[in-house]
C-alpha cells in the first residue's frame, strides 16, 4: 500500500500544485516567408500580440517550421481558454502560416 504525498499550502504554492498549477499550451505551424526582413517582421508581429494577451512563449524553429509553448506571463496565472482561442484566431489570420496545430491546456510544469 502506497501513502500518497501530502503537501501544504506552501509547499503546493512553491512545487505548482493545486490551486497554484500553471497551465499552458503548445503550438506548431508551417511559416512561408522567404526574407530574414519578413521573419523579422512576423517575429515582431507575433511578440506583440502575445505581450498584449498577457502571455509568454518559448519558440522554437528551423526549415519554415514553428514550435512553441504558451503560457502566462503571470508567476502563478494560466494561459486561459480564451487565450488559447485568440491564439488560435491570431494564427489563422496570417495567410503565410499554413499547418496550424494548437493543444490543449496542459499543466506547465508536470505536463
Amino acid at each position: 500500500m502506497s501513502k500518497a504525498t501530502v503537501h501544504n499550502r506552501r509547499q503546493q504554492k512553491k512545487l505548482h500544485l493545486g490551486e497554484f498549477a500553471v497551465q499552458g499550451f503548445d503550438l506548431s505551424c508551417q511559416v512561408a516567408l522567404k526574407t530574414e526582413a519578413e521573419l523579422d517582421t512576423f517575429f515582431k508581429s507575433l511578440a506583440a500580440f502575445i505581450h498584449s494577451q498577457q502571455l509568454l512563449i518559448w519558440a522554437d524553429g528551423d526549415a519554415g517550421q514553428l514550435s512553441a509553448y504558451v503560457t502566462s506571463d503571470q508567476r502563478y496565472g494560466s494561459a486561459s481558454n480564451d487565450n488559447r482561442k485568440a491564439v488560435v484566431a491570431w494564427l489563422e489570420s496570417k495567410p503565410e502560416l499554413s499547418e496550424i496545430s494548437v493543444g490543449e491546456l496542459v499543466d506547465t510544469y508536470y505536463g
